[in-house]
């Protein structure tokens, strides 16, 4: 004959038969682990951009320069050269008007006469928007 006390005791081990293992400390730790991670790959992520930061009109000019079209408005006494017209190489739709280009040294200017196109390399960190004036590693005639 089962009694009450029967009932309570099978009904108690199916219920401890029927639990499963408490797996949060588990989750809290692959969760923690997760986060430590993502940490870690972002701080690497960053550091690895601050050293390829910087002036990228440097970077992009240090082989060849920034190239721009121009024609020479007048030879200034000084050695320098206005130029007006001036617009990028691969872009000649934009028209950035009249600038003041110092050559470098190695420029030669005897080709260089009022009025001729010419296409100028300029060394992008001499290139200041504010004053109007470049300095050119090279000016060729066009």
């Amino acid at each position: 004959m089962i009694t009450a006390i029967d009932c309570l005791e099978k009904t108690w081990l199916n219920k401890d038969m029927d639990k499963k293992p408490d797996r949060s400390l588990f989750f809290i730790g692959g969760s923690l682990g997760l986060l430590f991670l993502a940490v870690v790959v972002t701080s690497l992520i960053n550091k690895n951009q601050s050293v390829n930061s910087g002036d990228i009109r440097a970077k992009a000019s240090v082989d060849t320069g920034l190239r721009y079209e121009a024609t020479i408005s007048s030879l200034e006494g000084d050695g320098s050269i206005k130029v007006s017209s001036v617009t990028p190489y691969d872009n000649p739709e934009k028209n950035f008007g009249e600038w003041t280009v110092l050559p470098a040294g190695t420029v030669n200017m005897t080709d260089i006469t009022v009025g001729t196109k010419v296409i100028l390399t300029i060394d992008a960190k001499t290139f200041d928007v504010k004053t109007h004036t470049m300095q050119a590693k090279a000016i060729t005639k066009k």
